[in-house]
């Protein structure tokens, strides 16, 4: 039996989504962004994926949640971000960290807080890149998240701690 798992963080492409998930790109994107049209090459949303239980974790606008979903594999439409290693007792503390965010509600005034910076934080709803740079954060998974505030972090802005091309590469 293996010792290690593997997780990755992985981001969904903006270009690829429906209307919902084009504005989170749009609202989060860099301001210059915004009217240049980049906005269009960046993230719309993020996932931790599990390869070997072919599911993923993360909140979702569309079902208002925090949730796992079944992903038999990261097709086109995503780019691995990060790959990590763990070993066995990590990766079921991680396990069950999602399952006990599981079910909690979606932070649509933390995404707001993005351009209206009054937003208070609320511990009870995650959007997310909140709860996916939360979980890795908290398990010490990428020393580049050590300082970082998990409610502050887009898609976009938490690709680009972990080190991934953004705008780069696809526009």
């Amino acid at each position: 039996m293996q010792n290690t798992r593997k997780i990755q963080l992985i981001f969904r492409k903006a270009d690829s989504v429906k209307f919902v998930g084009k504005a989170i790109a749009w609202w989060t994107a860099p301001f210059l962004y915004k009217f240049s049209g980049k906005w269009k090459c960046g993230f719309s949303h993020c996932e931790i994926y599990f390869p070997s239980e072919k599911r993923m974790f993360s909140a979702s606008s569309y079902e208002n949640r925090v949730r796992w979903k079944q992903k038999l594999h990261v097709g086109e439409n995503w780019v691995v971000g990060e790959t990590y290693t763990v070993d066995k007792e990590t990766y079921y503390k991680i396990v069950a960290e999602c399952d006990s965010l599981v079910g909690a509600k979606y932070d649509y005034a933390g995404v707001a807080g993005f351009v209206w910076s009054e937003v208070k934080q609320n511990s009870s709803k995650w959007f997310c890149s909140e709860v996916c740079a939360h979980i890795i954060k908290k398990h010490k998974l990428d020393g580049r998240l050590a300082d970082a505030v998990p409610s502050k972090l887009s898609p976009v802005s938490l690709a680009l701690r972990v080190g991934v091309e953004v705008y780069k590469k696809r526009c």
